[in-house]
C-alpha cells in the first residue's frame, strides 16, 4: 500500500478513508489481519490489567468459518477513491 495519502499526525480514521482500496489493497490489508499475531491488552471493570502475557498471542484457528458475503461501498467512499 505504497503511496497512499497517510500521516503519522491523522487519526486512525483519517488514514483508512484517505486510501484507495484497490482490490489489491483490500487483499493486502486482509493478509495482514490474518497471518499477524494479536497485541490485546485486557483490562479488569476496575481498569486493573488481567494477569498473564497477551502480547503475540497466536491466532485462534476458526473451524467453521462465516460465509463471505460482498458489502456494497457507501457513494462517499467511492467518490473518494477515485479522486
Amino acid at each position: 500500500m505504497e503511496d497512499q495519502p497517510t500521516s503519522r499526525r491523522s487519526t486512525p480514521t483519517e488514514n483508512y478513508e484517505s486510501i484507495a482500496w484497490s482490490p489489491l489493497n483490500v487483499h493486502l490489508l486482509k493478509s495482514l489481519y490474518e497471518g499477524a499475531a494479536l497485541s490485546m491488552q485486557c483490562n479488569q471493570s476496575d481498569g486493573r490489567r488481567y494477569p498473564g502475557h497477551w502480547e503475540g498471542v497466536p491466532m485462534t484457528h476458526v473451524q467453521v468459518p462465516l460465509q463471505k458475503s460482498e458489502r456494497p461501498c457507501p457513494a462517499e467512499t467511492r467518490q473518494k477513491s477515485s479522486s
